[in-house]
Protein backbone atom coordinates (compact mmCIF):
# COMPACT_ATOMS: atom_id res chain seq x y z
CA UNK A 1 0.00 0.00 0.00
CA UNK A 2 1.15 3.69 -0.73
CA UNK A 3 0.41 6.46 1.34
CA UNK A 4 -1.01 10.06 0.47
CA UNK A 5 -0.20 13.34 0.43
CA UNK A 6 3.71 12.18 1.22
CA UNK A 7 5.62 15.50 1.88
CA UNK A 8 9.38 15.55 2.65
CA UNK A 9 9.43 17.89 5.72
CA UNK A 10 13.45 18.01 6.42
CA UNK A 11 16.87 15.95 5.80
CA UNK A 12 15.25 11.83 5.55
CA UNK A 13 11.64 13.10 7.15
CA UNK A 14 7.86 13.22 6.03
CA UNK A 15 4.77 13.51 6.67
CA UNK A 16 1.49 11.66 5.03
CA UNK A 17 -1.83 10.97 6.22
CA UNK A 18 -2.27 8.24 8.41
CA UNK A 19 -3.17 5.23 6.48
CA UNK A 20 -4.96 3.93 9.75
CA UNK A 21 -6.21 7.10 10.94
CA UNK A 22 -9.90 7.50 11.51
CA UNK A 23 -9.44 10.72 12.21
CA UNK A 24 -9.71 12.85 8.51
CA UNK A 25 -6.57 15.10 8.87
CA UNK A 26 -4.52 12.29 10.60
CA UNK A 27 -1.15 12.49 9.70
CA UNK A 28 1.72 10.30 9.83
CA UNK A 29 5.56 11.55 10.70
CA UNK A 30 7.90 9.79 9.00
CA UNK A 31 11.49 9.55 10.05
CA UNK A 32 14.61 7.32 8.48
CA UNK A 33 17.05 6.79 11.45
CA UNK A 34 19.32 5.07 9.56
CA UNK A 35 18.70 2.00 10.55
CA UNK A 36 15.55 1.83 11.12
CA UNK A 37 12.24 3.57 10.10
CA UNK A 38 10.31 5.79 12.69
CA UNK A 39 6.85 6.34 12.29
CA UNK A 40 4.35 8.75 14.86
CA UNK A 41 0.89 9.38 13.98
CA UNK A 42 -0.45 12.55 15.67
CA UNK A 43 -3.78 11.03 16.09
CA UNK A 44 -2.87 8.63 18.62
CA UNK A 45 -2.49 5.36 15.82
CA UNK A 46 -0.34 2.50 17.49
CA UNK A 47 2.74 1.75 15.09
CA UNK A 48 1.13 -2.01 15.07
CA UNK A 49 -1.97 -0.48 13.70
CA UNK A 50 0.00 1.73 10.85
CA UNK A 51 2.03 -0.73 10.28
CA UNK A 52 -0.46 -3.59 9.36
CA UNK A 53 -2.71 -1.30 7.56
CA UNK A 54 0.30 -0.47 4.95
CA UNK A 55 0.29 -4.39 5.07
CA UNK A 56 3.66 -4.42 6.64
CA UNK A 57 5.47 -6.52 9.62
CA UNK A 58 7.41 -4.78 12.45
CA UNK A 59 10.52 -6.23 11.14
CA UNK A 60 10.12 -3.96 8.09
CA UNK A 61 10.95 -0.67 9.68
CA UNK A 62 14.47 -1.96 10.55
CA UNK A 63 16.82 -1.66 7.62
CA UNK A 64 19.89 -4.01 8.45
CA UNK A 65 21.21 -5.93 11.92
CA UNK A 66 23.77 -2.99 13.16
CA UNK A 67 27.34 -3.82 13.92
CA UNK A 68 29.26 -2.80 16.75
CA UNK A 69 31.38 -0.27 14.47
CA UNK A 70 28.53 1.19 13.68
CA UNK A 71 26.79 1.32 16.87
CA UNK A 72 30.16 3.56 18.13
CA UNK A 73 29.71 5.83 14.84
CA UNK A 74 26.15 6.54 15.11
CA UNK A 75 26.57 7.36 18.66
CA UNK A 76 29.99 9.34 18.11
CA UNK A 77 28.29 11.45 15.74
CA UNK A 78 25.13 11.97 17.91
CA UNK A 79 28.03 13.23 20.97
CA UNK A 80 29.45 15.35 18.41
CA UNK A 81 26.23 17.04 17.09
CA UNK A 82 25.00 16.91 21.26
CA UNK A 83 28.18 19.13 21.47
CA UNK A 84 27.61 21.24 19.10
CA UNK A 85 24.44 22.24 20.40
CA UNK A 86 25.71 22.68 23.97
CA UNK A 87 28.14 25.45 22.54
CA UNK A 88 25.66 26.64 20.53
CA UNK A 89 23.28 27.52 23.84
CA UNK A 90 26.79 29.31 26.10
CA UNK A 91 26.94 31.15 22.46
CA UNK A 92 23.55 32.48 22.60
CA UNK A 93 23.62 32.96 26.25
CA UNK A 94 26.88 34.71 26.50
CA UNK A 95 25.02 37.11 23.65
CA UNK A 96 22.11 37.67 25.85
CA UNK A 97 24.41 38.51 28.95
CA UNK A 98 26.17 41.07 26.52
CA UNK A 99 22.55 42.51 26.23
CA UNK A 100 21.18 42.12 29.23
CA UNK A 101 18.48 39.78 28.34
CA UNK A 102 19.90 36.98 30.28
CA UNK A 103 17.19 35.47 32.35
CA UNK A 104 18.14 33.34 35.22
CA UNK A 105 16.69 29.95 33.92
CA UNK A 106 18.74 30.26 30.56
CA UNK A 107 21.95 31.10 32.39
CA UNK A 108 21.41 27.95 34.20
CA UNK A 109 21.30 25.81 31.51
CA UNK A 110 23.83 27.91 29.95
CA UNK A 111 26.03 26.36 32.97
CA UNK A 112 25.14 22.91 32.48
CA UNK A 113 25.87 23.32 29.06
CA UNK A 114 29.41 25.30 29.82
CA UNK A 115 30.24 22.10 32.36
CA UNK A 116 29.22 19.70 29.73
CA UNK A 117 32.01 21.07 27.56
CA UNK A 118 34.62 21.48 29.58
CA UNK A 119 33.85 17.66 31.04
CA UNK A 120 33.99 16.86 26.99
CA UNK A 121 37.35 18.95 26.74
CA UNK A 122 36.12 21.07 24.40
CA UNK A 123 36.87 24.13 26.19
Amino acid sequence: MSLDKVKRTGNNRWVADCPHGHHSHAKLHISDAGDRTLLKCFAGCSTWNIVGSMGLKMPDLFHHEMTDSMRKEKRDFHSREKLRHEALIVWIAHHDKRKGKLKPDDAARANQAYKTLRKAQWL
